[in-house]
This record gives structure tokens, C-alpha cells and sequence, in this order.
């Protein structure tokens, strides 16, 4: 979970909180207090980038909220 932006050459700048396996069947799990009127981004993402799926994404709240979803174009890197 990011704060208002994500730098994907320093992931861990902005970095909220990640989790990876503290959920039920070691899936992921984040429990967190937002603000507000502020701006997160989730990213999710495979321990593997050869595996895909599907994935559930639940958000609650006393607030309404809205959530948009943003498919990046595939990146590929090649080694020399």
C-alpha cells in the first residue's frame, strides 16, 4: 500500500505497509487506519512472475470510498 504515488525503480519509497502471507492460506492481509480525503494506491502483484490469477480485494470502512482500477502496459526488460 502506497501513499499518493509509487516509484516502481524505489519501491520502497511512499511505501505504507506489504504483506505477503499473514492472511488465511498464507495470502495476503492489510489492516490499516486511512485518512480521509487522501490519495493510496494498492499494488498487487505474484511472488513469481510467471504465475497469475485471480485475486479478491475487499475495502471497508465507515467512509464512502472509490476505487479505479489501473492495468499498467506489460514492462520487459532484456539482459546484455
Amino acid at each position: 500500500l502506497y501513499y499518493d504515488r509509487v516509484d516502481f525503480s524505489d519501491p520502497d519509497a511512499d511505501l505504507i505497509i506489504a504483506d505477503d502471507d499473514s492472511g488465511d492460506n498464507n495470502q495476503f492481509e492489510i489492516v490499516v487506519t486511512l485518512q480521509y480525503r487522501q490519495t493510496y494506491i494498492i499494488v498487487v502483484t505474484t511472488s513469481f512472475a510467471e504465475t497469475t490469477g485471480n485475486y479478491t480485494l475487499r475495502v471497508s470502512g465507515p467512509a464512502r470510498l472509490s476505487i479505479t482500477l489501473f492495468t499498467p502496459a506489460t514492462i520487459s526488460s532484456t539482459q546484455t
